[in-house]
This record gives structure tokens, sequence and C-alpha cells, in this order.
């Protein structure tokens, strides 16, 4: 059983999304490629994530369902304008396909829009309920789409800033509608708990209530605008730069929160760098400061990026100063707030980006020191070994010639020969003892040759 709706949007029925990315001008002209403008307007591409893992074949198979876009207009290298159609699976595992408009431009503002032909199989009158599902939608599927299309650059900086949640960030609308059931003004909605209930859910909380001079019914959220009345498409314009700035603001969020954790993230490393830590830790920690380091780059560049796309949106708005919800949304105090905020985070990052090159410094130094230590005491425990070595060739070498001299010996006194050695004499000693010494030295020679000989050879078999 489906829960009661309080609210319902009649007639013709329009919802916008607004996000911003930096797109600069080299990036609309890599869009542009990807799209295959160059191919003329109205040219039709099919795209997915998926990599072709034998593209010399004719046939790419996927699984993965393809994104199928048409360009409208392209002005190079400022805006493009495309048709997008998708088909991705909702969570009941139906297939459910979507086409909606985007629009992108160097300033990085993206707008998905599309009109409401049908929900909860109702047309010209759709539940707010309704609406808050298609949004939802909306917002998942263009993430999706617009992940086939964007640079690794911003994909990148979209898992940094988004918490590596990049398919779940949040996005700003906006529902334009020509009625609303009940009609209601400013005043009666707000004393209809259980409509303003209903809207809460879908705008997360309701900032501004406000009715215009021609009748058109503004409500302001957190999350949203919902315009209503026979006039509310002639404030799209004005709506959709305050989304803009919205959108800024959401973005501005993100990367301070990731700023944030970023300077935990140095105290961290720098209380490990100083622990002492071993050479396999150190390197670890290396690893880890680098990509602290690769962070606070990109974070820096999405600060001075909002900070260009703010300069040139001041010219954008002084063309809606004089309309009549201009001052209502208060774009020109929104636009100051978030220069000043954006000057603030500057110097903030590039203080963190200089602590951790330091850190970068120090823990590089006490790796080559620490692998210096390390290489000290291998060389000097290979004097040792080496030494220990040579003294059991010694050894080795004294044994064989003492058993040498032994075996010879008693051969000696076994054949008999000894007593007849025994009988002659030089320089006061048998001839016998000549013998077994020139022998057992002979031996020794020997052993000491046959050692060199396997030393080398075994080393040449290392060697190679």
């Amino acid at each position: 059983m489906e829960a009661k709706s309080y609210i319902h949007l009649l007639g013709r029925t329009r919802i916008l999304i607004t996000e911003w990315l930096p797109f600069g001008e080299n990036t609309i002209l890599e869009l542009s490629r990807k799209l295959e403008t160059e191919s003329g307007e109205g040219t039709h591409s099919i795209l997915t994530e998926v990599i072709d893992p034998e593209p010399q074949e004719m046939i790419f198979r996927t699984d993965s369902i393809p994104t199928v876009i048409q360009v409208i207009r392209s002005e190079e290298s400022r805006s493009i304008d495309f048709k997008c159609a998708v088909a991705y699976s909702e969570t009941n595992a139906d297939i459910q396909e979507e086409h909606f408009g985007v629009h992108v431009d160097n300033l990085g503002r993206i707008i998905y829009g599309l009109e409401l032909l049908e929900a909860g199989g109702s047309r010209g009158r759709y539940s707010i309920d309704n609406v808050s599902s298609v949004i939802a939608d909306l917002v998942h599927d263009s993430s999706k789409m617009l992940n086939t299309v964007i640079s690794k650059y911003q994909k990148r900086l979209l898992e940094l800033i988004y918490f590596n949640e990049p398919l779940h960030r949040d996005k700003f609308f906006l529902v334009f509608a020509e009625g609303m059931e009940p009609n209601m003004d400013d005043d009666s909605l707000m004393q209809f708990l259980q409509g303003v209930l209903e809207l809460k859910q879908v705008l997360s909380s309701i900032k501004t209530v406000k009715t215009l001079e021609d009748g058109t019914l503004m409500i302001l959220g957190a999350q949203g605008v919902i315009a209503v009345g026979e006039n509310a498409f002639e404030y799209e314009q004005v709506l959709l730069t305050y989304a803009f700035m919205k959108s800024i603001e959401n973005s501005l969020e993100n990367a301070l929160a990731r700023l944030w954790r970023s300077w935990d993230m140095s105290e961290e490393l720098k209380d490990s760098v100083f622990s002492k830590e071993g050479t396999n830790s150190l390197r670890e920690i290396n690893r880890r400061i680098s990509e602290l380091q690769s962070d606070v780059s990109i974070v820096t560049s999405v600060f001075r990026y909002i900070k260009d796309t703010l300069s040139s949106l001041s010219s954008v708005i002084l063309e809606l100063r004089g309309d009549s919800v201009y001052d209502l949304l208060g774009i020109d105090g929104r636009l100051e707030i978030l220069r000043r905020r954006v000057e603030d985070a500057i110097p903030v990052a590039e203080t963190l980006s200089r602590e951790v090159e330091i850190l970068v410094s120090v823990a590089d130094t006490l790796l080559d020191n620490s692998i210096v230590k390390l290489m000290d005491a291998v060389e000097e425990n290979t004097k040792r070994y080496v030494a220990i070595g040579e003294a059991l060739e010694l050894l080795e070498v004294g044994i064989f010639g003492v058993y040498a001299v032994e075996l010879i010996h008693i051969a000696l006194q076994y054949s008999g020969i000894e007593e007849d050695l025994m009988r002659f004499s030089f320089l006061g000693l048998s001839l016998a003892f000549w013998t077994i010494l020139t022998i057992g030295l002979g031996g020794i020679i020997f052993a000491w040759y046959l050692l060199k000989l396997t030393k080398k050879r075994v080393m040449g078999e290392h060697g190679n």
C-alpha cells in the first residue's frame, strides 16, 4: 500500500540538476574529441567505462550497459550540449531507460535536465514522492553517465573530495511546475503541516517560502528549489545561477573536509616518522606521505579552480541583477561569502603542501640514514663472515696436513721403510723426519690449492 501523498505537481513539470566540476578550455576540447563533435552536430556516440580487452577484434562484447550520447551543440573550448540515453539497473533489478539533456561549459557548470512525462503511472499530476524518486534516480544515473566521459584527473578529483563515493555525491536540483494541488500561497503552505513534512523529505530543510508578485510560489530548500506557477519557467536562468553557486558551495565543503582530513593525516605521519621506525616501516610511511602529497596537490587545484570560476561568474550575474528573485536568492551575498571562503582556504592548503614537502624530505633523510646503517651493518657482518671463513679454511688445511702426516707415518712404520730411513740423518734429524715433513707440507699445499680451486668454481657459478 502506497503512502498517502499530500502535494501534487500539475501540468508541465521539468527537473534540472546541477553540479560543479573543473572544466577548463582544454578539458572541454578533450571532451569534444571524445564525443566526436568534429563529425558534426547530431552525431551519436556509444560510450562505456569497460576497456576492450581485444581491440583488434571487430566485435566488442561487454555486460556493461552503454551510454548513448548525441551532440546537439558545441562551442569550441567553451561549451557542449548533448542528449543522453541511459538504461541502468534500479534497486528492483528492472532496467529503467532515461533520456535527459546535458550542458557542460568551461566554468565547470554541468546541468542535467529532463521533462517529466510520466511518474508512478500518472501523467500531468505527479506526487512529491514520485518526483523525489525521479530526482534520486537522475542524480545517481547522471553520475554514472558522467563517469564515462570525464578525464582521469576529474575521476581522481571526484574520488578524493567525495571520499571514494563519487557516484553518491549530492547535487542541487530545480523543479518547475505549472501548478500545485492543493493550490496554496506561502502562508497557506507553511500552515499545511503534512505538506511541509512531505516537502522536507525532498528538500532536506525549507529555508524560504515566498509567493512572488506574478503568483509564482518559490520554495527554497537546502538541496533544491521548487518553483510553481504559470510563470515559473521564466525564472529558470536566475535559479540556474543560484543552483550553480550552491553546487560550487557543495564542492567547496567536500574539498575542505578532505583538506582537514589531510591535516590530520599529516600529523599522524609526522608522529610515525619521528617514532624511530625501522626501514620497512619508513618505506610504508614514505608511500603514505607520497599519497598525501598527491591528495593535497589535487585539493589545492580545486580551490584555485573555484576561485577562477567565481571570478568568471561575476560577469555572468551582472545580467541577472534586477530580476525579481535575485535579491530573494541573495546571490550577491552568497558569491561574496564563497569568495572569502576560497581565499581563506588557498593559503591553508598551500601551508599544508609545504608541511608535507618538509615531511617528505625528513622521511627520505631518515630512510637514507636507516639504509646506510643497514648497509654498514651488512658490510661489518660480511667482514666477520669473511674472516671466519678464512680461519676455517686454514683450519681445514691444517687438519688435512695432520692427517697426511699421520698417514705417511703409519705407512712408513708398517712398510719397514722407517727403520731404514732412521739410519741416515740430516742436520741432526733422521731422514724419516724429513720425509714425513716434506710430504706433510706438500699435502698442506695441495689442500690449500684444492680449496681455492673449489671456491673459485663455486663463486663463478653464482656469478653466472
